[in-house]
């Protein structure tokens, strides 16, 4: 969220590694760290929450979240989001379907 360098890392070299090793059937989220900077952040560095959403549907990502670990806000919800699309579990416009059902 606060630099834009790490997102162009991300889409160039760690997404590609990423895929590399678990494919591309393995949900991916992509999270936006350190939220709690974004108003002390330069403004050409930092990274508009549009912007990262479309880099993260780019990259095949399920979905993309902002967090920050200094304040909290935020992290449950990446928890709750990472363990649901391991499920294949979406709450808003899906973008996977359930590979499995818990009876």
């Amino acid at each position: 969220m606060v630099d834009s360098k790490s997102l162009d890392v991300c889409q160039t070299v760690w997404m590609p590694e990423i895929r590399k090793y678990v494919g591309d059937n393995v949900p991916v989220l992509l999270i936006g760290t350190k939220e709690d900077l974004l108003d002390s952040a330069q403004e050409q560095d930092k990274v508009s929450f549009d912007t990262a959403r479309k880099a993260a549907a780019q990259m095949g990502c399920v979905k993309f979240l902002s967090c920050s670990a200094l304040t909290h806000k935020g992290l449950k919800q990446v928890f709750d989001e990472a363990f649901l699309a391991g499920l294949g579990i979406t709450l808003k416009d899906g973008f996977r379907k359930p590979c499995c059902r818990i009876l």
